[in-house]
């Protein structure tokens, strides 16, 4: 029985603490013989005739300080009739030169009776459980100054003794926990993870079963979420699947064998696609770069998808035509400065309708529009915009200049029309992009390098056929909304989805 024992160990039985007695003797008093014999059934005392009581004594006087000071003043006074022989053996039994032999190193801790309270014989004597009963009663080994052997005793359980505790073992190999290393986390997605580890050593007893546990609080267990990948020695891989986005966890490896389970290291993973290096896939397989920017999640890149994540295609517009000629209840897309060669820097131009994907304006309002984005991202409501500048705006590190400008912290830091403005995007762009949100000059109020305009999904309420976009030029501080006076089909602006 393990008991109050830590993992690896047992409370010893009675019979344990037989083999321990006999095996002591025969090391330090060899051809001895110990009478009464050592497990003896109904005797009290046992190895009268050894010193097995001081082989697994602490040795030092001072540990016994209350026996030697009791032994001398009865003896120095007369008043417990105790002879000079009895006196001799009595502090021969504590100064013994077998003492602590064993290594064992007990101590005179006392007993304390659970039923009155009361606490005897500290510095004295000692008593220590065994994992045997009998009824009621648990048979314990004691110790004393007075005698030379030990005491096999039925005593009550409700006392309190001390506990030793016995290392298992298996086939004559003791039998720990095994160890277990966790594997670093990686193939993140918005609903999985992969992780896994490497148990290195079984402990001494077969590994039955291992893999990962995973929960939102520290240090999992087997209670939490978790795998089973196999068993023995090795490295393994397991898969995390069901995941809530924008939720960190905690992951351990585990491994079980007969002594029970133990845990590697605690990993931590936040389940978001910003996470570490991860990219977002379009329908068409372009890659885009994501950043995480006060709790948002951001592309980093302009979309240039020519599909819906259904796969429905988006129309190339006419770029010999101007924006006023083309149909405006119709979605159309348009490459920066009608080159489809500047697409995979800048992306494509996207009008309302091609952005809002047939959402209405009310699905706008709430900023829950998929529209042109891929699956699990969505286009920024005016809302989030004004949150990412709020947040940035916070941030001492992202502000320029005495208005606090952050528009060089979302720029990009190259590409742009130079400009003598201090704090604007053309002013020694290198020193932009702060933030890592990487705005590129795609094209507004200009051709390339002039500026760019990100559209949002919220209609302006000013104008009875306007939109919200926000934009920034080469030679301006400012990062604004603007609303257009316009038809909806007739303006384009870049893309960036937020997750």
């Amino acid at each position: 029985s393990r008991g109050i024992c830590p993992d690896g160990w047992h409370l010893p039985t009675d019979a344990e603490w037989t083999t321990m007695l006999n095996a002591a003797v025969a090391e330090h008093q060899p051809g001895v013989t110990p009478s009464p014999a050592f497990g003896s059934q109904g005797r009290a005392l046992e190895g009268e005739n050894t010193y097995i009581a001081q082989m697994l004594s602490d040795s030092s006087a001072e540990t016994w300080s209350d026996a030697v000071s009791l032994i001398e003043t009865v003896y120095q006074s007369g008043s417990g009739n105790i002879s000079t022989d009895l006196y001799n053996q009595m502090m021969n039994n504590i100064t013994n030169p077998l003492g602590n032999a064993t290594g064992f190193s007990a101590l005179p801790g006392g007993t304390l009776n659970s039923s009155n309270l009361s606490f005897v014989n500290r510095g004295m004597s000692n008593y220590f459980f065994s994992a045997s009963r009998i009824n009621d009663s648990v048979i314990c080994r004691g110790l004393s100054y007075l005698l030379s052997g030990v005491t096999r005793e039925k005593l009550l359980s409700t006392m309190a003794m001390s506990v030793r505790c016995v290392r298992n073992t298996g086939g004559g190999v003791a039998v720990t926990l095994p160890t277990v290393i966790t594997s670093a986390v990686s193939n993140i997605t918005t609903n999985s993870a992969s992780c896994g580890g490497d148990v290195t050593s079984d402990g001494g007893s077969p590994v039955t079963a291992r893999g990962i546990c995973w929960s939102t609080s520290h240090l999992p267990t087997l209670s939490d979420a978790h795998t089973i990948d196999g068993s023995g020695n090795g490295v393994f891989v397991s898969n995390m699947t069901g995941l809530s986005a924008s939720t960190s966890y905690y992951v351990r490896a585990y491994a079980t064998n007969s002594e029970g389970t133990a845990y590697g290291d605690e990993v931590y993973l936040i389940q978001n696609p910003c996470y570490g290096s991860f990219t977002v896939t379009d329908y068409d397989g372009n890659l885009y770069n994501t950043v995480m920017i006060g709790g948002q999640c951001w592309m980093r890149e302009n979309l240039r998808t020519t599909h819906y994540a259904d796969g429905t295609p988006i129309p190339i517009g006419d770029p010999a035509a101007g924006a006023l000629d083309i149909i405006e209840t119709q979605a159309y897309r348009l490459a920066p400065g009608n080159n489809e060669n500047n697409v995979p820097q800048y992306g494509y131009r996207y009008n309302w309708y091609a952005m809002m994907n047939g959402a209405s304006i009310t699905d706008g309002f709430h900023g829950n529009v998929q529209g042109v984005c891929p699956s699990g991202w969505h286009m920024p409501s005016y809302q989030e915009w004004q949150q990412l500048i709020t947040y940035v705006s916070g941030q001492s590190e992202y502000c320029c200049g005495s208005n606090s400008s952050i528009v060089k912290a979302l720029a990009a830091a190259e590409g742009w029309n130079s400009s003598s403005t201090p704090c604007s995007p053309g002013y020694n762009a290198s020193t932009n992009n702060a933030t890592g949100f990487t705005a590129m000059p795609s094209g507004y109020l200009g051709g390339i390098g002039s500026g760019v305009n990100f559209w949002s999904s919220t209609a302006d309420s000013y104008y009875d056929s306007g939109c919200y976009h926000f934009g920034m030029t080469y030679s301006s501080t400012a990062f604004l909304p603007f609303g257009n006076a316009g038809n909806y089909g007739n303006v384009y602006a870049f893309v960036r989805c937020v997750h």
